[in-house]
Protein backbone atom coordinates (compact mmCIF):
# COMPACT_ATOMS: atom_id res chain seq x y z
CA UNK A 1 0.00 0.00 0.00
CA UNK A 2 1.10 3.44 -1.05
CA UNK A 3 1.35 6.76 0.81
CA UNK A 4 -2.07 7.85 -0.14
CA UNK A 5 -0.38 11.71 -0.84
CA UNK A 6 1.70 10.24 -3.26
CA UNK A 7 0.48 7.79 -5.27
CA UNK A 8 -1.62 10.22 -7.01
CA UNK A 9 -0.94 13.32 -8.12
CA UNK A 10 -5.10 14.50 -7.33
CA UNK A 11 -4.27 13.74 -3.70
CA UNK A 12 -0.74 14.97 -3.34
CA UNK A 13 -1.89 18.44 -5.14
CA UNK A 14 -5.05 18.61 -2.77
CA UNK A 15 -2.44 17.60 0.48
CA UNK A 16 -0.13 20.81 -0.31
CA UNK A 17 -3.63 23.03 -1.20
CA UNK A 18 -4.67 21.96 2.59
CA UNK A 19 -1.44 23.31 3.99
CA UNK A 20 -1.08 26.69 1.85
CA UNK A 21 -4.38 27.37 2.39
CA UNK A 22 -3.64 26.40 6.89
CA UNK A 23 -0.47 28.91 5.99
CA UNK A 24 -2.76 31.15 4.72
CA UNK A 25 -5.48 31.40 7.67
CA UNK A 26 -1.81 31.69 10.21
CA UNK A 27 -0.48 34.25 8.43
CA UNK A 28 -3.51 36.33 8.38
CA UNK A 29 -3.93 35.98 11.95
CA UNK A 30 -0.43 37.19 12.39
CA UNK A 31 -0.55 40.24 10.45
CA UNK A 32 -4.22 41.73 11.31
CA UNK A 33 -4.75 40.42 15.15
CA UNK A 34 -1.00 40.02 16.55
CA UNK A 35 0.14 42.94 14.49
CA UNK A 36 3.09 41.20 13.69
CA UNK A 37 5.40 42.61 10.25
CA UNK A 38 4.36 41.65 6.94
CA UNK A 39 7.44 39.81 6.39
CA UNK A 40 8.11 37.93 9.71
CA UNK A 41 3.93 36.66 9.47
CA UNK A 42 4.67 35.13 6.29
CA UNK A 43 7.86 33.51 6.72
CA UNK A 44 6.22 32.00 9.97
CA UNK A 45 3.25 31.26 8.39
CA UNK A 46 4.59 29.42 5.68
CA UNK A 47 7.89 27.78 7.26
CA UNK A 48 5.92 26.06 10.56
CA UNK A 49 2.93 25.04 8.39
CA UNK A 50 4.91 23.89 4.97
CA UNK A 51 7.46 22.06 7.48
CA UNK A 52 4.93 20.20 9.51
CA UNK A 53 2.91 19.26 6.10
CA UNK A 54 6.26 17.65 4.81
CA UNK A 55 6.71 16.05 8.49
CA UNK A 56 3.51 14.99 8.32
CA UNK A 57 3.85 12.44 5.99
CA UNK A 58 6.20 10.48 7.71
CA UNK A 59 3.43 9.39 10.09
CA UNK A 60 2.28 7.56 7.14
CA UNK A 61 4.60 4.79 7.87
CA UNK A 62 3.64 4.87 11.89
CA UNK A 63 0.39 4.06 11.64
CA UNK A 64 1.07 1.90 8.10
CA UNK A 65 3.61 -0.41 10.07
CA UNK A 66 1.17 -0.34 13.40
CA UNK A 67 -2.05 -1.42 12.19
CA UNK A 68 -4.49 -1.88 15.03
CA UNK A 69 -4.34 -5.88 14.14
CA UNK A 70 -0.48 -5.82 14.26
CA UNK A 71 -0.05 -4.44 17.47
CA UNK A 72 -1.75 -3.91 21.08
CA UNK A 73 -3.33 -0.46 21.84
CA UNK A 74 -0.81 0.76 24.35
CA UNK A 75 2.20 0.07 21.94
CA UNK A 76 0.65 1.95 19.42
CA UNK A 77 0.10 5.09 22.18
CA UNK A 78 3.67 4.84 22.82
CA UNK A 79 4.50 4.96 19.29
CA UNK A 80 2.47 7.90 18.62
CA UNK A 81 3.64 9.93 21.76
CA UNK A 82 7.29 9.34 20.71
CA UNK A 83 7.16 10.34 17.04
CA UNK A 84 4.24 13.32 18.09
CA UNK A 85 7.36 14.72 20.77
CA UNK A 86 10.52 13.73 17.83
CA UNK A 87 8.24 16.18 15.31
CA UNK A 88 7.22 18.65 17.60
CA UNK A 89 10.52 18.93 19.26
CA UNK A 90 12.42 19.23 15.59
CA UNK A 91 9.55 21.38 14.23
CA UNK A 92 9.66 23.99 16.94
CA UNK A 93 13.30 23.49 17.54
CA UNK A 94 14.44 24.57 14.17
CA UNK A 95 11.67 26.65 13.56
CA UNK A 96 12.20 29.42 16.46
CA UNK A 97 16.07 28.73 15.70
CA UNK A 98 15.78 29.78 11.88
CA UNK A 99 13.43 32.79 12.63
CA UNK A 100 15.54 33.79 15.31
CA UNK A 101 18.57 34.18 13.30
CA UNK A 102 16.46 35.99 10.10
CA UNK A 103 14.45 38.40 12.18
CA UNK A 104 16.88 38.84 15.18
CA UNK A 105 16.61 42.44 14.75
CA UNK A 106 12.53 42.59 14.98
CA UNK A 107 12.17 42.71 18.81
CA UNK A 108 8.24 42.13 18.69
CA UNK A 109 8.36 39.37 16.76
CA UNK A 110 11.00 37.37 18.89
CA UNK A 111 9.19 38.14 21.89
CA UNK A 112 5.89 36.56 20.11
CA UNK A 113 7.99 33.85 18.73
CA UNK A 114 9.37 32.95 22.10
CA UNK A 115 5.51 33.12 23.67
CA UNK A 116 3.95 31.13 20.68
CA UNK A 117 5.43 28.09 21.52
CA UNK A 118 2.47 26.94 23.39
CA UNK A 119 -0.16 27.18 21.35
CA UNK A 120 2.20 25.82 18.68
CA UNK A 121 2.55 22.60 20.41
CA UNK A 122 -1.05 22.16 20.98
CA UNK A 123 -1.87 23.30 17.15
CA UNK A 124 1.47 20.70 16.42
CA UNK A 125 -0.50 18.01 18.04
CA UNK A 126 -3.77 19.11 16.24
CA UNK A 127 -2.39 18.66 13.10
CA UNK A 128 -1.09 15.09 14.20
CA UNK A 129 -4.12 14.03 15.81
CA UNK A 130 -5.60 14.61 12.54
CA UNK A 131 -3.07 13.37 10.24
CA UNK A 132 -3.00 9.78 12.28
CA UNK A 133 -7.02 9.69 11.73
CA UNK A 134 -7.09 10.45 8.30
CA UNK A 135 -4.42 7.66 7.61
CA UNK A 136 -6.44 5.31 9.71
CA UNK A 137 -9.61 6.06 7.95
CA UNK A 138 -7.65 5.42 4.80
CA UNK A 139 -6.29 2.26 5.84
CA UNK A 140 -9.45 0.89 7.18
CA UNK A 141 -11.06 2.00 3.38
CA UNK A 142 -8.50 0.21 1.78
CA UNK A 143 -9.13 -2.61 3.90
CA UNK A 144 -12.99 -2.72 3.13
CA UNK A 145 -12.00 -2.73 -0.25
CA UNK A 146 -9.80 -5.97 -0.92
CA UNK A 147 -11.99 -7.67 1.76
CA UNK A 148 -15.09 -6.95 -0.79
CA UNK A 149 -12.69 -7.69 -3.97
CA UNK A 150 -11.21 -11.16 -2.30
CA UNK A 151 -15.54 -11.97 -1.26
CA UNK A 152 -16.50 -11.20 -4.54
CA UNK A 153 -14.19 -13.65 -6.10
CA UNK A 154 -14.94 -16.36 -3.52
CA UNK A 155 -18.82 -15.83 -4.90
CA UNK A 156 -17.59 -16.33 -8.23
CA UNK A 157 -15.77 -19.27 -7.39
CA UNK A 158 -18.68 -20.29 -5.57
CA UNK A 159 -20.88 -19.88 -8.21
CA UNK A 160 -18.34 -21.45 -10.61
CA UNK A 161 -18.24 -24.73 -8.45
CA UNK A 162 -22.08 -24.94 -8.03
CA UNK A 163 -22.32 -24.83 -11.76
CA UNK A 164 -20.15 -27.65 -12.24
CA UNK A 165 -21.83 -29.66 -9.31
CA UNK A 166 -24.97 -29.63 -11.37
CA UNK A 167 -22.99 -30.29 -14.93
CA UNK A 168 -21.49 -33.36 -12.74
CA UNK A 169 -25.00 -34.40 -11.62
CA UNK A 170 -26.46 -34.04 -15.16
CA UNK A 171 -23.94 -35.98 -17.15
CA UNK A 172 -24.39 -39.19 -15.26
CA UNK A 173 -28.57 -39.26 -15.64
CA UNK A 174 -27.90 -38.36 -19.23
CA UNK A 175 -25.78 -41.51 -19.92
CA UNK A 176 -28.24 -43.70 -17.77
CA UNK A 177 -31.18 -42.58 -19.25
CA UNK A 178 -29.79 -43.16 -23.07
CA UNK A 179 -28.46 -46.67 -22.43
CA UNK A 180 -31.29 -47.13 -20.84
CA UNK A 181 -33.32 -46.39 -23.74
CA UNK A 182 -31.17 -48.04 -26.23
CA UNK A 183 -31.59 -51.02 -24.04
CA UNK A 184 -35.05 -51.48 -23.78
CA UNK A 185 -35.17 -50.69 -27.75
CA UNK A 186 -32.78 -53.43 -28.05
CA UNK A 187 -35.58 -56.04 -26.39
CA UNK A 188 -38.53 -55.06 -28.58
CA UNK A 189 -37.33 -54.22 -31.89
CA UNK A 190 -33.48 -55.32 -33.04
CA UNK A 191 -32.89 -53.08 -35.84
CA UNK A 192 -34.05 -49.65 -34.06
CA UNK A 193 -31.36 -49.36 -31.63
CA UNK A 194 -28.79 -49.26 -34.96
CA UNK A 195 -30.33 -46.73 -36.39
Amino acid sequence: MDHPFFYNIRNLIFYTAIWISISIIHFAVLFYFYNIDFSPALTDSLFFNLTFGLMGTSVWYIVKYGKPAKSVVFNRLINHITALTIILILWIGTGTSLLKVLFYNNDIYIHFLDKSIAWRSISGLLFYSILVLIYYIFIYYNDQMERSGREAKLNELLRSTELNLLKSQINPHFLFNALNSISSLTISNREKPRK
